[in-house]
């Protein structure tokens, strides 16, 4: 999908899953950089072949650097911050309610944007503003035991896979609206249900 927020968040997965098979001596320190090294070689090897790849990664580097001209998918996503912010200093405890974000985000809407906004590409953002600043923390709760869960059985890799996954999906969350993608829910609510079903001894 050239999603850089996808990407990102995959490659921060993958390497915590890289430390935890590390840790737990399934996988040695020297055959994790050289997975490291061919994801490199990969990786370049696509950006210098495919101007699209190169174009989107590039564009990276406007927000990290303080460019001013940052492509309109960066400066949508602040403006539709700011304004999710508004809503939650307005309504902090109860928010707006459930899926009326895009009605409430009319009156806090930046100038100079005028263009709807059906989420706030921040799923933690977007949870707040409905529900009030208490929803994405339980939030987080959850996703951080499920995750803790799985790095702990980190030796079945069925778990710890389930685990990096939603690791990946938390983390793309603070750039996109994951979980209201019925497929993603979808595909978390599998993963969360087998990291955390009860396991027999022995």
């Amino acid at each position: 999908t050239q999603s850089r927020g996808g990407w990102l968040s995959l490659l921060i997965a993958l390497l915590v899953m890289g430390l935890v098979l590390i840790k737990n001596k399934v996988l040695k320190p020297k055959h994790f950089i050289i997975f490291v090294i061919l994801l490199a070689l990969a990786f370049s090897f696509i950006y210098w072949n495919n101007r699209e790849v190169s174009e989107r990664a590039h564009s990276l580097s406007a927000p990290i650097s303080g460019s001013q001209n940052l492509e309109a998918s960066f400066s949508d996503r602040f403006k539709i911050w700011q304004g999710a912010i508004g809503m939650i200093k307005d309504r902090p405890l109860l928010g707006v309610g459930i899926g009326d974000f895009d009605a409430g985000f009319y009156r806090f809407r930046p100038e100079g944007y005028n263009m709807r906004a059906v989420y706030a590409h921040n799923d933690y953002l977007h949870m707040a503003a409905e529900m009030g600043v208490f929803a994405p923390i339980l939030m987080l709760l959850i996703f951080s035991a499920i995750i803790l869960r799985g790095i702990k059985q980190g030796s079945h890799p069925l778990v710890l896979g389930s685990a990096i996954g939603i690791l990946s999906l938390s983390l793309h969350g603070l750039v996109d609206f994951n979980f209201h993608i019925p497929a993603n829910m979808l595909l978390f609510t599998v993963c969360a249900a087998y990291v955390m079903r009860p396991r027999r001894k022995g």
